[in-house]
């Protein structure tokens, strides 16, 4: 090959960057910065005009979201469900699948699910918050929303 060859392709890249640079130069101002475009000022005859002060934004609502199983917690006897949940509720396991006897709702307050667990040779407690998820033995507890005194919880 030439070196001819070789200096074609970089002479027309530099022609296209050429080209490119002298297109943005904007419009034939001895001026070294950009240039600003005064904007019209109202006459002092215009009559002032008023308007409602701008309302904050407004935080987008997020609903509670429907569980697949509803309040249906007997749904959950296999590990596997989503289920609203208040204090007190009691989700029981069937089989060994989960290796776990239930899991006991405690409390919910201040976005804060307090749980009871206990299986066979285990008892344990604790918290969760959105998102949160617990995993004990074979299953996956995640805490969906909390809403007041409810939640929606998905057992996997």
């Amino acid at each position: 090959m030439s070196s001819t060859t070789h200096r074609l392709p970089l002479l027309m890249c530099a022609t296209v960057l050429g080209l490119l640079l002298t297109g943005c130069g904007g419009g034939g101002g001895d001026s070294d910065g950009p240039t600003a475009t005064p904007s019209p000022r109202p006459s002092a005859s215009a009559t002032p005009t008023t308007s409602a002060p701008p309302s904050p934004p407004s935080s987008p609502v997020t609903a509670f979201p429907t569980p697949a199983d509803g309040t249906d917690l007997k749904a959950c006897a296999d590990g596997r469900c989503e289920v609203e949940v208040r204090s007190g509720d009691r989700i029981t396991f069937a089989g060994d699948s989960v290796r776990l006897d239930g899991f006991t709702v405690v409390r919910i307050a201040d976005d804060v699910l307090t749980y009871k667990a206990a299986g066979p040779g285990t008892n344990f407690d604790g918290t969760m918050t959105v998102p949160g998820t617990l995993v004990v033995n074979d299953l996956e507890v995640e805490v969906v929303a909390v809403d007041g005194d409810r939640a929606v919880i998905r057992l996997a």
